[in-house]
């Protein structure tokens, strides 16, 4: 496999003014593969389930193998909440097969695994995440198409189970006449990111990534992806022998990307902040309100210090710095900024 290198370009075009981030599920989940029900087996299972949730928690693909992070791999039994056995074959066919289908469903302890991952100054990528609009094409036998879950099941497949792997969720077009009319396979394939954009608009996406495959040689197959967020416009290409690996490659490059953006925003510090939130009229807008702010995988505690008509002034304890408690808010779709300086928000209808 080669990478080649990394082309940064001015931004092309803004993203939409209304995002639609999503929240993570799953962060502190995970499936592995366990040879046996003995205990030797299961801490096996259980250290290489902490690699694989470290990955998704701190945005880095190679965060098995930090210095900082190995006490917590040793240590991962610790921080399991709950766990159970699960046989895949029986799943997928209703017969029983043998002891090696086995896998292991562990739920982590979120509270717990976060206070260790800020002790050892690790950063951790909350559950509030960018929204990635996907549009791939490709030419085969001389045609060019762009490709959608129902035509191309296996690489969307791939795609999904990648994610998932990475902490983050992909959101599709809807491939109906008008994303039809208005973008073409051959539009990804030369780069016109004004058009792409323009397509990609309807979904008011945080992020939109764009991808040309083809397969030049028998055994070859090349990506040129190009990601379009905050303002930024960026291109690379990925070379390998499967198409699997070149979708691997650039779906993980733009999740180093993102996280990177991200996760360096934030710090381990504890922050006690205020913020003052608008048109609030209702007991039932103010219970919104307080479940939403609590919900910020920042937020450690939210508290109310002054009630005006029409407002409500709150004192939030949250972990990572204001900015990651901002950052978590302009994902959302609850409140939008009145004035960010003031922390001065307004409660969306």
């Amino acid at each position: 496999m080669k990478f080649k290198a990394l082309l940064l370009v001015g931004s092309l075009c803004l993203l939409p003014m209304v995002a639609l981030a999503v929240r993570v599920p799953g962060l502190y989940e995970v499936e592995v593969p366990v040879q046996g029900q003995q205990e030797s087996s299961r801490q096996q299972a259980i250290e290489l389930g902490m690699k694989a949730i470290l990955v998704k928690l701190t945005g880095d693909r190679n965060a098995s193998v930090r210095s900082e992070l190995l006490p917590l791999i040793r240590e991962a039994v610790q921080y399991v909440q709950q766990y159970h056995y699960v046989d895949a074959a029986v799943q997928a066919s209703g017969e029983v097969e043998p002891e090696s289908n086995l896998k292991l469903r562990i739920s982590f302890d979120e509270v717990n695994l976060n206070d260790a991952l800020r002790k050892s100054g690790v950063r951790v990528w909350g559950r509030e995440r960018p929204s990635i609009l996907v549009w791939l094409a490709m030419e085969k036998d001389q045609i060019r198409t762009i490709l959608t879950p129902e035509q191309n099941p296996d690489y969307f497949s791939f795609l999904n189970q990648q994610s998932s792997a990475r902490g983050i969720i992909l959101m599709y077009p809807l491939f109906d006449l008008e994303d039809s009319s208005t973008l073409q396979a051959s539009d990804i394939r030369g780069g016109f990111q004004d058009t792409i954009m323009n397509a990609s608009q309807r979904y008011s996406p945080d992020t939109v990534l764009s991808g040309w495959i083809e397969s030049p040689l028998p055994g070859i197959w090349e990506a040129r992806w190009t990601l379009s967020t905050g303002g930024q416009t960026e291109t690379w290409s990925t070379e390998g022998s499967f198409a699997e690996t070149i979708l691997t490659e650039g779906l993980d490059n733009v999740v180093d990307r993102i996280a990177t953006q991200f996760v360096q925003q934030t710090d381990t510090t504890t922050t006690s902040m205020s913020m003052r939130i608008l048109d609030i009229t209702t007991v039932k807008q103010y219970a919104s309100v307080v479940d939403y702010l609590q919900s910020l995988s920042p937020v450690s505690q939210v508290e109310v210090v002054a009630a005006n008509p029409g407002n409500l002034e709150f004192r939030l304890t949250a972990h990572g710095g204001e900015q990651a408690v901002l950052q978590a808010i302009n994902f959302g779709r609850i409140l939008e900024p009145v004035d960010v300086n003031k922390k001065l928000y307004r409660l969306l209808p």
